[in-house]
């Protein structure tokens, strides 16, 4: 029999489910902010706590074909991850991912990558010229298919998939974009955002665009208008990316732990 009891989050266990998210705040950055964010539950987002008496040892969360983890009891991701079976994406926490990943069956895992965890601290914080870098809008939605379009994280996807996946983020995210001409070359999002952090996602440029320092602009604009609004800029980015690496500790990011990414084959 299990030690552990697992239902259903609703808005009513939002407190509990905040101190528990928040003793480990850096790595549920992304929790604590979908939870701000869009709620405990609702239409795209729903969390599963893994219960021993009273008291939480683990959560998982699904938001849209995504999910995430935080399990300070690992024996409860057993129980866990079925909650959140029709999942594509996952990330987190590497060793707490690589758990995760482990009780999958092999022929599901399409890819998976290791990432370093940075965070900007203010007071090193050098921006670097950000000409040409706006606020994203919804009129952009044309051009940001465009761009993502180019993606690797696209190349699955038809046209209608990018559109209507720009078409939700530009709803709930916090792009910039660098434009020349008529064309939006690179962007940037901020997700997640809480009262005093926020996480960096989607950074891409045109592959004809590369290396002319647009993705510095354009993330440190982005960083700028964060740390302004008293939030800490976090990102992560491929062990292997040394490229994004200097980009990012140039701009005054420093590792402060490691991310694992996974992606999934769909069931069925």
């Amino acid at each position: 029999m299990s030690d552990y009891q697992v239902r259903q989050l609703s808005e009513a266990h939002r407190p509990q489910l905040l101190s528990f998210l928040r003793q480990d705040p850096a790595n549920n950055i992304f929790l604590i902010g979908d939870v701000a964010a869009f709620g405990v539950r609702g239409r795209n987002i729903a969390f599963w706590g893994a219960f021993r008496q009273a008291n939480l040892a683990g959560v998982a969360m699904l938001l849209g074909e995504s999910a995430s983890f935080y399990a300070p009891e690992r024996a409860c991701v057993d129980q866990l991850l079925p909650k959140v079976g029709l999942a594509q994406n996952l990330s987190g926490e590497l060793g707490l991912m690589e758990d995760v990943v482990s009780r999958l069956p092999a022929q599901r895992l399409v890819w998976a990558t290791n990432e370093f965890f940075c965070r900007l601290d203010a007071r090193k914080f050098r921006p670097c010229d950000a000409s040409g870098v706006r606020p994203a809008v919804a009129a952009d939605l044309g051009l940001m298919t465009d761009l993502y379009a180019q993606g690797d994280a696209s190349s699955q996807l038809s046209r209608r998939q990018v559109s209507e996946q720009m078409e939700r983020q530009l709803a709930s995210a916090r792009f910039h974009v660098m434009v020349i001409g008529n064309e939006i070359i690179c962007a940037a999002a901020a997700v997640a955002e809480t009262e005093d952090t926020a996480m960096i996602v989607s950074v891409l440029t045109a592959p004809a665009a590369r290396n002319r320092g647009h993705a510095g602009a354009v993330v440190s604009s982005l960083c700028a208008n964060l740390l302004a609004r008293g939030k800490t800029p976090h990102l992560f980015y491929r062990e292997d990316n040394d490229a994004a690496g200097r980009v990012y500790r140039r701009l005054g990011f420093a590792p402060i732990g490691r991310w694992k990414l996974a992606r999934l084959s769909p069931i069925g």
